[in-house]
């Protein structure tokens, strides 16, 4: 608990993308609704649902606090894109991204809030504990302590949308950049973190105030250890990646990212012994030890057209 208290309570709006999540949404919404210390405002877009989501939606649209729209099936990310444009009509001093399933400490929106008052921040992030009836049931993930930066996001996010919380100042600042550059080829919480990190205006909070949901369709990207799931991640690396480069050069056209282009230079320069010197001077490009290991000797030894769109 930071010391710092902010002298009113703090305005959050809450947005929540919904597809075919009935089994779960109502542990959620309750969970957003009983947030301690703040006064908090839901914005619901459902993403065409063709299950029962709409009708357990119903139950909360007498509620002051909550608004419910019900659209087309955009995907996704747009679905996101498209409440977080929507969500600078509402008066806000912080906005939080759920997901549909998950489940919120109390105090998870003040206490981020307190963090980005006393920090200055504009975006915050955390990591989440495995909510399961599986093995992995409790478990934090990331495991191992994270150390968030621009190198890092062009390889890996670990900055969920769930776990992503920021200012007014930083909604506005994301909505600017993705409209004018037409920055939405990779999803929307891996763009914010590329956004966040690259201007250093990101906090990453060790703690874990919040339950993340484990279905089959994640499992392989917070599962134990093994040659198995290390080979997968890896192996999806060159189409994730490239399309991230795509849009981290974009960013570092622009005036207030154009330190970044060094970095983007070097990583994206012929095989060298400088190179191989830079590269193991850059911060985790993994957050697990050995995948960053091996992912700082793949880039030393293969050649740019691992990024081969750009």
């Amino acid at each position: 608990m930071v010391d710092q208290r902010l002298s009113s309570r703090p305005k959050c709006l809450v947005i929540l993308g919904t597809y075919n999540g009935e089994s779960f949404l109502d542990h959620q919404i309750r969970s957003i609704l009983q947030q301690k210390g703040v006064d908090v405002f839901l914005l619901i877009r459902d993403d065409g649902s063709n299950d029962g989501t709409q009708l357990r939606l119903e139950e909360y649209s007498n509620l002051i606090n909550v608004k419910i729209e019900v659209g087309d099936n955009v995907g996704f990310s747009e679905n996101y894109f498209r409440l977080l444009t929507k969500s600078l009509n509402f008066d806000f001093d912080f906005l939080a991204v759920s997901d549909q399933d998950d489940s919120w400490n109390e105090n998870r929106l003040l206490h981020a809030a307190e963090l980005l008052e006393r920090t200055g921040k504009n975006f915050y992030a955390s990591r989440r504990r495995v909510l399961s009836n599986g093995k992995m049931a409790g478990r934090i993930f990331p495991e191992n302590e994270v150390d968030v930066s621009f190198e890092n996001a062009l390889f890996e996010n670990v900055c969920p949308g769930c776990t992503q919380i920021f200012t007014r100042k930083g909604v506005e600042l994301v909505l600017e950049i993705v409209n004018l550059n037409q920055l939405k080829s990779v999803p929307y919480d891996a763009i914010i973190y590329l956004i966040a990190s690259g201007l250093n205006d990101l906090i990453f909070d060790q703690e874990a105030n919040l339950d993340y949901r484990l279905h089959d369709s994640n499992a392989i990207g917070i599962s134990k250890f093994s040659i198995f799931t290390i080979a997968i991640r890896l192996a999806n690396l060159k189409s994730d990646c490239a399309a991230r480069f795509e849009v981290a050069q974009k960013l570092g056209e622009l005036e207030k990212f154009s330190h970044l282009m060094p970095i983007l230079a070097m990583i994206n320069s012929p095989v060298s012994f400088r190179r191989a010197i830079d590269i193991l001077c850059l911060p985790k490009l993994r957050t697990s030890r050995i995948e960053n290991i091996l992912l700082k000797a793949l880039l030393i030894v293969i050649p740019r057209s691992l990024f081969s769109s750009i």
